[in-house]
């Protein structure tokens, strides 16, 4: 956990410590030599990855970077955040990426960004449990999603879409295409 000059980064004593100070000294040692999560701290140390949410989302390994994030986070190194959010919005940015018609791509985008996830923040910001649902949220994404494919197989438009397309889209689907 030293950095290139041998010393522990001043950011990252306080994890330092707590390492050192494990009431099983041989655990904590098999850790930094096995762990998934010690290279990442390794690289932290040494300068060449930034402590923040960004580098550890963007990291080869996710479930080791979760680790070291709910370290720093424990320590006060990095911020606590919702990952629910993070990973609704990573989800939204797949399934638009996954479009395969452009212009539809935009639209979704818009209200994936603009609509849901503004919505899905708003009421995270106001929950006072420690839980955030997703899973409606990221139905309305899909939802939009499905909704144009059928438009599109209809050879209609969003812009020239009637009610009565509305109504029959809402008719020969499921119930669940009434929670959009």
């Amino acid at each position: 956990m030293s950095g290139p000059d041998g010393v522990v980064p001043a950011a990252l004593t306080a994890v330092h410590d707590t390492i050192v100070a494990s009431p099983a000294p041989r655990k904590a040692l098999n850790w930094l030599r096995k762990g998934a999560g010690a290279p990442i701290l390794a690289e932290m140390a040494a300068g060449t990855m930034a402590i923040s949410h960004e580098a550890l989302d963007t990291h080869a390994r996710p479930k080791a970077a979760n680790h070291v994030r709910h370290m720093l986070v424990a320590h006060g190194l990095l911020a606590a955040r919702d990952d629910k959010l993070v990973t609704l919005e990573r989800l939204n940015t797949r399934t638009v990426a996954a479009m395969t018609r452009p212009e539809d791509r935009k639209i979704v985008a818009t209200f994936a960004t603009w609509r849901v996830l503004r919505r899905a923040r708003r009421r995270a910001d106001h929950n006072t449990t420690a839980r955030t649902a997703i899973s409606h949220a990221r139905n309305q994404v899909l939802g939009a999603v499905r909704f144009l494919d059928w438009l599109a197989a209809h050879d209609l438009t969003l812009a020239a879409c009637t009610q009565g397309d509305l109504d029959l889209w809402l008719a020969t689907g499921p119930r669940s295409r009434y929670d959009v």
